[in-house]
């Protein structure tokens, strides 16, 4: 995701789909994020909450970090 703003509305557009409501009838959803990127975090708390906006906020969510490799340690 570019930036927040246009990421929550791509995320907001794609969950709107049709062909998405498997996440109507999902047990698990997949959350993947690149972990290298600078505002992940940003990110993922805007991914939580357009899906409970949406009514997905129940559905049990795996988080996998990608890209941890690229992380610096600290």
């Amino acid at each position: 995701m570019a930036g927040t703003s246009v990421g929550a509305a791509r995320v907001r557009w794609w969950c709107a789909q049709p062909r998405n409501l498997v996440l109507e009838c999902g047990d698990l959803l997949v959350h993947l994020v690149d972990a290298s990127h600078a505002s992940f975090g940003r990110q993922i708390e805007a991914v939580h909450g357009i899906l409970a906006d949406l009514g997905y906020d129940k559905i049990p969510r795996l988080l996998v970090l990608n890209k941890i490799d690229l992380v610096p340690e600290p």
